[in-house]
């Protein structure tokens, strides 16, 4: 297993350092014009008829590249998320808050049934690096260079087969969500201390105080990062998500000692300012994580939560992102290829060291499992 899986984290230089060469190959470009440059021609030149026909040859090569999640259950509409190839021997990325806890299992191309298991996971970007046989798959590279977004360039969602299950206009481009729903700890800290992160008050519902943490304490650490004032604290939150734990070291008096703080995301009332409070849902049919992203394109694409995570092209057939989130108005979030490319290097180097943690030498020739 841990020879096998090195031979995959081996390869994972090439999986983030562009789209695949045979991709390329098919994806020309639809008219003589740069992507970043206007409107796209193509839906000025031949209408939206045009333009979904030109996605839909582009999303062909990709047939072999995305599956679908589905959930052990049988009953009702079982499927979870889509999962898109990202290297050989059958490595996939999902969206890890759909999974679920009851089983899960992916459809290849064929229509077969597989196994698959999760082998590492990014809060931040809700990621899940899985593992499936790899028969009939082609991998995904994603470019670690950042794409050029433009408000009004088109992209496509490729879905199952590589059919185009979703085209929409950027609207925004990469924003950072992280700071807008990351962690909360529900404290006050004093900012006229300026050498140390001294905590001024603590809400009586919070996730600190739940673990213990009072008004006057002092935080050393977080995640074993020292703190020396309260904008390192702030900082190190941020990239944080609700219901991650998190470790404290915390100062009482003379005495030093630890916590596991699980945030939590703000509640409506968290929000002293009423221009704060984020935009809430009505009727539409999200997905459960839709924000807290280090950087997400929006665009208005109208995905089903279950259609995340799909793959990101645009009107040259570039891969350029993954679709992460429906958000609770028209459209969806996408994840660039960079940030992609990055959090799948973090993700199959946990993955490369939990495999080792499990195989632990004893002695000449053997290993035991822990």
């Amino acid at each position: 297993m841990t020879n096998t899986f090195t031979n995959r984290v081996g390869r994972r230089a090439t999986l983030a350092c562009a789209v695949l060469a045979g991709t390329l190959a098919l994806a020309q470009p639809l008219v003589g014009h740069s992507v970043a440059a206007g409107p796209d021609p193509v839906l000025v030149e031949g209408g939206r008829q045009q333009l979904e026909r030109s996605f839909d040859v582009l999303c062909r090569p990709f047939a072999s590249s995305v599956l679908r999640v589905v959930a052990e259950a049988e009953v009702g509409d079982a499927r979870l998320s889509h999962a898109v190839v990202v290297g050989e021997e059958g490595l996939l990325l999902a969206k890890l808050s759909e999974l679920g806890s009851d089983g899960f299992y992916v459809l290849a191309p064929d229509g077969t049934r597989r196994e698959a298991t999760i082998l590492a996971s990014d809060l931040g970007t809700d990621l899940a690096l899985l593992s499936t046989d790899d028969a009939g798959l082609e991998p995904v590279a994603f470019s670690a260079e950042p794409v050029d977004w433009r408000v009004g360039q088109w992209i496509a969602a490729v879905g199952p087969g590589g059919d185009c299950i979703g085209l929409g206009a950027v609207s925004v481009g990469p924003r950072d969500l992280a700071t807008e729903n990351n962690g909360f700890l529900g404290v006050e800290l004093d900012r006229t201390v300026p050498d140390r992160a001294l905590i001024g008050r603590v809400l009586d519902d919070g996730a600190a105080i739940s673990a213990g943490i009072q008004a006057g304490d002092v935080v050393l650490a977080i995640d074993g990062q020292p703190m020396r004032n309260s904008e390192s604290v702030i900082s190190q939150l941020r990239r944080t998500v609700p219901g991650q734990e998190v470790d404290f070291t915390i100062r009482r008096g003379e005495e030093s000692f630890d916590r596991v703080v699980r945030v939590r995301g703000r509640r409506l009332d968290d929000y002293q300012n009423p221009f704060q409070v984020p935009h809430a849902a009505d009727s539409v049919d999200v997905s459960a994580r839709r924000d807290g992203f280090p950087s997400v394109v929006q665009n208005d694409a109208n995905l089903l939560p279950s259609e995340c995570l799909s793959l990101a092209i645009d009107s040259r057939g570039r891969v350029v992102g993954l679709h992460v989130a429906r958000m609770d108005r028209p459209g969806s979030l996408t994840l660039p290829t960079d940030v992609v490319a990055q959090r799948l290097e973090r993700l199959l180097e946990r993955a490369e060291r939990s495999v080792q943690a499990k195989s632990l030498p004893v002695g000449a020739g053997e290993t035991r499992d822990v």
